[in-house]
């Protein structure tokens, strides 16, 4: 484009010798009048949707003059292709009285949007998290995405979250300082999955310029769209797989026509798949997938979830009206597959005559509570799930989790950042975090014998569970750190070449 340039003051007029004056700057949204953002109709997602501006207005300064002038800059049009555009904003500049107040706070509400946009594109790396669930639904995969979206935000890395709106949530909103996108998926089932999936796709592909890597936390359908917006946009794909093996996702997965058909095309898109422990890698490669897969394990943070000195321990169970002497504790699902009444007869057993009261309580919800309440007798206490469960950890001695498989449980994790001795099945991820016989004992998930071994040994020697929460809490500062689980995560992208 020639020299000459045509540029938009803030009063709408066109003054071709102030171009010559004047020098490209960078684009700031929040330096446009209120009512010239209205005019660019910038959508809530930043993009720039009027015709006559699809290319880039940038802002420079006039020389001895007070008013930012905006210019518009496009080498590949013509002077007088340029000159109509910028005649057409001006037109429109002119109307700005005619919208009402609503349609003014709704620009200022874009624009701000737009800002936010343009402020990310200035980080080394920007990551859109998918997940089919988020806050205020907490499940473990939750969980974890929110902890890991903080975490790398914290690390400078720019993060959103594009996940399912729920009913009464809204469609954009900030939890805990992340900007997260709710995607409408009406219906149950098949349909609300489709919807979902679709949704997805779209909002990956149009929004593609926004970030450079889709990071999706569990390897259903929302990481076959990842997949699909991935092969379209030519952004890297991050897919975490979850669950234990041979009741985790991809054992599940293999059960069913379709779910055997969303593993093919897995694994025809190879996206970066993410095991949290190798035990669950070992499952991948068993169904086809690359060696080269990550092991990345989740994270805890350890400032929340942080051990108590006697005192506070002691104050904690009189606050919860708990017992004094050694305390198990279990949080979570109360789901077959955790064996929570197998583990509940064999404590029963194992605190019958002891000296000083023993329990074990539980904290979760779920259809195996009956039959908890039946097995452990008096020896066990059910308390429903509680967003205070940091505190009730730290509160106990031992943490049990007795799974017939796990990958690598967040309540694992919580327990050994808070100074908990581990008594758990040896099966996944749980063997690989916990050393037998230096931070936890560890049985078979079937030998009823050896479980109640187990709570007997740290019933009869509660130094033992002292020594072995010390080890614990020590294993978890070394290798299950969030910040460190999130620095891997940002050598993994950054290996991928966002």
């Amino acid at each position: 484009m020639a020299a000459k340039s045509a540029s938009l003051g803030v009063g709408g007029g066109l003054d071709p010798a102030d171009s010559k004056r004047s020098s490209p700057g960078v684009y700031d949204p929040n330096a446009c009048p209120r009512s010239l953002r209205a005019l660019l109709s910038v959508d809530r997602d930043g993009r720039r949707t009027a015709p006559e501006v699809s290319y880039l207005l940038r802002r420079s300064r006039v020389p001895g003059k007070t008013d930012r002038k905006f210019r518009l800059a496009r080498p590949s049009v013509s002077d007088q292709a340029h000159e109509r555009g910028v005649r057409r904003l001006v037109q429109r500049e002119r109307l700005r009285t005619s919208f009402s107040a609503s349609s003014r706070r709704r620009s200022q509400d874009w624009g701000d949007r737009a800002a936010e946009i343009e402020a990310r594109r200035g980080l080394t790396m920007r990551v859109r998290m998918l997940t089919p669930g988020f806050y205020p639904a907490l499940g473990g995969a939750e969980k974890q995405a929110l902890e890991l979206s903080k975490a790398l935000a914290g690390d400078g890395v720019s993060i959103e979250v594009l996940t399912r709106r729920l009913p009464g949530l809204s469609a954009r909103e900030t939890v805990e300082g992340i900007p997260v996108v709710r995607v409408a998926a009406p219906g149950t089932g098949l349909i609300n999955a489709l919807v979902f999936f679709t949704g997805a796709v779209w909002r990956l592909w149009r929004d593609a310029d926004d970030y450079d890597v889709v990071h999706v936390h569990l390897g259903g359908s929302p990481a076959l769209a990842a997949c699909f917006a991935g092969a379209l946009t030519g952004r890297k794909v991050v897919a975490k797989i979850g669950g234990g093996r041979g009741i985790g996702e991809i054992a599940v997965s293999s059960r069913s026509f379709s779910g055997r058909l969303k593993l093919t095309l897995l694994r025809v898109f190879q996206p970066r798949l993410v095991a949290v422990c190798e035990d669950l890698k070992a499952e991948l490669v068993e169904h086809g997938f690359s060696e080269s897969s990550s092991v990345i394990p989740n994270g805890v943070d350890l400032e929340i979830y942080r051990p108590a000195d006697p005192s506070e321990k002691a104050r904690l169970r009189r606050e919860f009206g708990w017992p004094e002497g050694t305390l198990f504790v279990y949080t979570g699902r109360f789901s077959p597959e955790k064996q929570l009444p197998r583990f509940a007869r064999a404590f029963r057993e194992a605190a019958r005559g002891l000296a000083s009261p023993a329990r074990l309580v539980m904290i979760g919800e779920g259809s195996e509570a009956e039959r908890i309440r039946e097995a452990g007798g008096e020896a066990v206490l059910l308390e429903p799930s509680t967003d205070a469960v940091a505190a009730r950890v730290r509160a106990a001695d031992v943490f049990v989790l007795p799974s017939v498989s796990e990958g690598l449980s967040n309540a694992l994790l919580e327990a050994m950042g808070s100074g908990l001795a581990i008594c758990a099945s040896a099966v996944g991820g749980t063997k690989e975090a916990v050393p037998d016989g230096e931070a936890g004992l560890l049985f078979d998930f079937d030998d009823d014998a050896a479980m109640g071994e187990a709570a007997s040994r740290y019933l009869r020697e509660p130094s033992l569970a002292v020594r072995h929460g010390v080890a614990a809490r020590r294993i978890a500062e070394a290798r299950f750190a969030m910040r460190a689980v999130a620095r891997r995560y940002r050598e993994l992208y950054e290996a991928l070449g966002a």
